[in-house]
């Protein structure tokens, strides 16, 4: 009797021990989940806000009087920013080509090709809007859905071509 005594009481702790650690690999596994959503939800935001915020600082470098435009260009609105290099002038172009938001530097009134630009990010859409003389409104949506927005105010005022 001694014996099966022995034998129950090494069973039930080993039982004991299976239904712990199995708990204890399900919270690995839940935690572990909700690590990766954050991580992935962090991630996309920090790729959107860097987006708006090269955006908005590329249009406060050539914010001067006249050198800020919204031209229709790639699948949509551009944000045209002009400059004069060693007396000719030069367009930098911000637009959503398919999913991308390129960038194309090229000398004015060179023909241009939207699939020419240099991507800067992936997104769903770009949607530029010069709300009134002197602020701009930069939304992007995110491959998840997710949207963000900026508005900049243009010293220059700005104007839509």
């Amino acid at each position: 009797m001694n014996r099966n005594q022995h034998s129950v009481e090494i069973l039930s702790l080993f039982l004991l021990f299976c239904v712990f650690a199995g708990a204890a690999l399900l919270v690995i596994a839940a935690g572990a989940n909700v690590y990766r959503q954050t991580a992935d939800s962090l991630e996309n935001q920090y790729h959107q806000r860097t987006l708006l915020s090269y955006v908005s600082m590329k249009i406060h470098h050539y914010d001067t009087f006249g050198n800020v435009f919204i031209s229709d260009f790639g699948d949509g609105n551009a944000i045209e920013l002009e400059e004069e290099i060693d007396g000719k002038v030069y367009h930098t172009l911000i637009y959503l080509d398919g999913n991308s938001v390129k960038e194309l530097f090229a000398k004015k009134g060179a023909r241009l090709d939207p699939e020419s630009g240099i991507e800067i990010a992936s997104v769903q859409s770009l949607d530029l809007k010069l709300i009134q003389s002197g602020l701009l409104r930069i939304a992007c949506v995110d491959l998840n859905g997710q949207q963000n927005e900026v508005y900049v105010h243009l010293r220059g005022n700005g104007e839509a071509r």
